[in-house]
């Protein structure tokens, strides 16, 4: 799964992202400038931060799981949402929507996408 977002102005150009309850999804980051991808700064970190009202969450992009992937531009970072707790959160609702954003820090300096959803399906409800 990719989620593109604009390098200079740090706008997304995807407003949602489905993930299954009891999996553990890759999601590739697509730093893009003018369409391309391009690469950060070699010091760059990152987190993205998901939040609910029943569950509050945040995934660490920091080394190791902050890693160049192997085209310029692409970060990856694993999501586990297998996670018991979480689970048993929802056991009978379809979905879990997460309110999430991505920071990151490049050179001295901070950038924060807008907000975007992270939805969680119970794979036992919604197949």
């Amino acid at each position: 799964m990719k989620l593109y977002i604009d390098r200079s102005s740090a706008e997304l150009l995807t407003t949602e992202v489905r993930v299954k309850l009891g999996t553990r999804i890759r999601l590739d980051l697509v730093f893009t400038e003018g369409g391309r991808p391009v690469a950060l700064k070699s010091d760059a970190t990152g987190r993205l931060a998901a939040k609910s009202a029943l569950v509050d969450a945040t995934y660490s992009l920091d080394t190791p799981s902050w890693t160049p992937g192997a085209s310029a531009g692409v970060y990856t970072f694993i999501v586990n949402v297998d996670d018991p707790s979480l689970i048993a959160r929802f056991t009978d609702q379809p979905e879990l929507t997460f309110v999430a954003e991505i920071e990151w820090r490049e050179g001295g300096c901070i950038y924060k996408t807008p907000t975007f959803r992270l939805i969680v399906q119970n794979r036992v409800i919604t197949e």
